[in-house]
Formats: C-alpha cells, sequence, structure tokens
C-alpha cells in the first residue's frame, strides 16, 4: 500500500474546474460532494491496487493479465471530518468537513495580518497545486485510519523461524560491510540480487522482515497483552512453555514449562515453530484493532492444540483483535462453531463443562455476528468464495468438511456391522 503512504493519488483531474473561480482575486468557497470525491478515490484504488497483484504473489504479469481487485462500497465516510488550515500568497486556504456533512469546502479568504501573508503572487497553478497535496493528505489520513494494521503468518513461517538466524546474519553481513568497510552502495550488491525477497509473495516477505526486524527494535509487552494479560499466559499453556528473544545471539529460544534448559527453533518441536511469529506478535507488537491474518493455524498441531488456539482466537476477536484465518481443520471449525452454539445457550455451559475435558469460558463464546466462514470452490475456470450458513443451532455449516466426515462415518459403521467375515 505504499502508493496510499506516499499519496500517489490521482486527483489531479479531479477538482480543477472546480477550482477555476479561484482565479480572481475574490474571497471564494468552494463546496464538493464527498461522496463525488469517494468515487473517484474508490476507482483510482481500484486500478492501482489491480496492478500490484503481480507483485503480491510475486508472479509475472501475464498470470494476471484478467485479474482485477474491487474495492466494497461499504465505507462509511459520513462520520469522517477534518479542517487544514494553510496560507498561501495573502491569503488562508481552509480545506474543511463537518461529521453529518454530504460535502466538503474549500474557503480562499484575504489575509489581514502582515505577519501571515507569503510575499509571492498567488498563481492559480500554485494555489491548484498546495490544494492538490492537502487534499491527497486527507485521503491519506482518511484511507489509513480506516485500514487496520495487519500482522501476516504465512504458511512459510516454520522455515523461516527455523533459519531467522541465517536471516539476520545477512541483513548483519550487509550493515558491517556498508559501515565498517565503508563499501559503496554499488560495489555492496554488485554480483548479488539487490532484491533478495522480491522473489517471494508478499506475506513471505512480510515474515521475512519481520525477524530480520526483531532484533533491531524496542521492545515493551504489547499495548494490548498489558490490557488483557491472562490471554498471554493462555498462549503459553497452548504451546507448553514461553518464547525468550536472546538479543546477543539475535534468534528465538523456547523456555519448556519446568524445565531449566533453553531451546533453539533448531532443537523445537514444529508446533513450537509454527506459533513462534504469533506468540512473539502478540506479546510485544499487538495492538486492538489490529488485524491477524494466518494461513493454516492447524499446522503442526495435535487435534487438542488446534481446539485451545480456535478458542485463543475467540477471545482474541472478543478482546478487539480482528483474525482471518485459511483453514483444512475440521477441529478449528468444529470447536468455534460450539463457541457460536454455546453464546446462546449459556444456560447449558454448566453441564457442558461437567462432561468435557474443557473448560469453556463466558469470554472465550462467540456472538453469531462478529464471525463470517467462506467456501471457496471451483466453477467454470474459476474459484468463487460462497458465504456459509452460521446459526445458533448447528453453527458453522461446511459441507465440505461435514460430507467427507459423513462418508468415513459410513463406511466405519458399515465395516462395524458387516456380517461377513
Amino acid at each position: 500500500m505504499d502508493f496510499i503512504e506516499n499519496r500517489r493519488f490521482k486527483t489531479s483531474d479531479f477538482f480543477k474546474d472546480d477550482l477555476m473561480i479561484f482565479e480572481t482575486s475574490k474571497d471564494e468557497e468552494v463546496r464538493i460532494s464527498i461522496n463525488r470525491l469517494k468515487d473517484f478515490v474508490k476507482d483510482d484504488l481500484t486500478q492501482q491496487l489491480s496492478r500490484t497483484i503481480p507483485n503480491l504473489f510475486s508472479s509475472k504479469n501475464k498470470a494476471f493479465n484478467d485479474s482485477s481487485l474491487k474495492l466494497l462500497d461499504d465505507f462509511n465516510i459520513k462520520d469522517i471530518h477534518f479542517n487544514r488550515l494553510s496560507f498561501l500568497g495573502g491569503f488562508a486556504i481552509e480545506i474543511k468537513k463537518r461529521e453529518e456533512d454530504e460535502y466538503f469546502s474549500i474557503i480562499k479568504t484575504s489575509v489581514e495580518n502582515e505577519s501571515l501573508k507569503n510575499k509571492d503572487e498567488l498563481s492559480y497553478d500554485l494555489l491548484y497545486f498546495a490544494i492538490n497535496n492537502e487534499i491527497k493528505a486527507i485521503i491519506r489520513e482518511v484511507i489509513l485510519n480506516k485500514i487496520p494494521n495487519a500482522f501476516i503468518s504465512s504458511v512459510e513461517r516454520s522455515g523461516i523461524s527455523l533459519f531467522q538466524k541465517e536471516i539476520t546474519l545477512s541483513r548483519s553481513r550487509v550493515y558491517d560491510e556498508f559501515f565498517y568497510n565503508k563499501k559503496s552502495i554499488k560495489d555492496l550488491f554488485a554480483g548479488t540480487n539487490r532484491n533478495k525477497f522480491s522473489a517471494y509473495p508478499l506475506p513471505i516477505r512480510d515474515n521475512l522482515k519481520f525477524v530480520q526486524d526483531l532484533f533491531f527494535t524496542y521492545r515493551e509487552l504489547s499495548p494490548f497483552i498489558k490490557k488483557h494479560d491472562y490471554l498471554l499466559d493462555e498462549f503459553r499453556d497452548l504451546i507448553g512453555g514461553e518464547y525468550l528473544i536472546d538479543d546477543d545471539n539475535e534468534e528465538v529460544r523456547f523456555i519448556p514449562h519446568n524445565e531449566s534448559l533453553e531451546l533453539s527453533m533448531m532443537e523445537s518441536s514444529s508446533s513450537i515453530r509454527s506459533l513462534c511469529d504469533l506468540g512473539v506478535y502478540l506479546k510485544f507488537f499487538a495492538e486492538e484493532g489490529d488485524l491477524i491474518i494466518i494461513d493454516e493455524p492447524e499446522l503442526n498441531l495435535h487435534p487438542e492444540n488446534q481446539r485451545k488456539l480456535a478458542r485463543l482466537f475467540a477471545k482474541l476477536i472478543n478482546c478487539g483483535l480482528k483474525i482471518l484465518i485459511t483453514t483444512h481443520s475440521d477441529y478449528i471449525i468444529k470447536e468455534l462453531s460450539i463457541l457460536c452454539i454455546l453464546n446462546s445457550r449459556k444456560n447449558i455451559l454448566p453441564n457442558i463443562n461437567k462432561i468435557s475435558n474443557v473448560k469453556y469460558e463466558l469470554n472465550s463464546l462467540l456472538d453469531l455476528t462478529r464471525i463470517n466462514v467462506f467456501l471457496s470452490k471451483s466453477q467454470d475456470n474459476y474459484v468463487n468464495l460462497y458465504a456459509c450458513e452460521i446459526n445458533d443451532i448447528d453453527g458453522i455449516k461446511l459441507p465440505t468438511f461435514d460430507d467427507t466426515i459423513q462418508d468415513m462415518n459410513n463406511i466405519m459403521d458399515e465395516i462395524a456391522f458387516s456380517s461377513e467375515i
């Protein structure tokens, strides 16, 4: 999303005609429909996002010739408000919008105070350039305030955590060559692939960067964990220990419960490696409102721990995080279903806890309105997403999982009750 950060919106032609009135030396006010600006920015972002698809997947352009991204038209703009003031050529330029207004105003007013006047003559081109930049800054702030901070845990996370030391050593070598051996940038990258990580899709690049930056970043308990510290204990219970960041050796180590030893990621189990980045993120970086994206969270986890992870997800959601997962785990789906059903039938919770190995807590129950499940299906050479039904009787209805499991159960029943030996 660097084009948002760098304000590369093509607003140059959007309000040029509206500002023609400012060519006079009079005080003027122009009102522009906020919905008109919204539609313009939406179309511009759609085009720019679509052009980034090859880079997101690190694929050749031709593989995505017919691909595009489209922004959903559910962006509430009535609650947006702003007020920016600048001084230019003897005029004050104010751009403002109040809450609930369906327009924003651009106001040009003569400045009486000599100390606020700009000595340069105000030309229309200069005025237009200044207003254009202010509008871009407003758009950037509005969009970035609506987009949550995202943490991506790719399916390659186990390998990345395993080779984290090699990744950070590679970065350190570049640093040493540049600062201590005084090599130029040109010499530094001569004969190497300067875009070493660009061959990977964006989620993997983000994971690599997360590991790279980890030992060079000031760390303290995250605002989220400071507010909900019990969740850190629940995560420790899930992994049977805790992660330790060894800054001296630039590696993450694992300390099992009730043990005096420290294990490197090489010595730790695959399940410990697969949860490493999530654990470090929650402990040091998570903030309320963040979006956590996890590819196959069940990776290397025992079914019991898959259920624990599902309950932890529910608690994280109830405490203000957003979570997006892709999964093939029936255990995770079934556990989320149970949490949805129990939320609407809290009266049976004591009985459930008596017969279950799991003790369900109220803060792990999920409101149906806070969860959406989609199933991908191939049809006519396209992969489409279909919303799955969720209700307080059956929970999440996922035909592909349910049908496959039912088929296997039918086979086992037939084998068990078959009269033939």
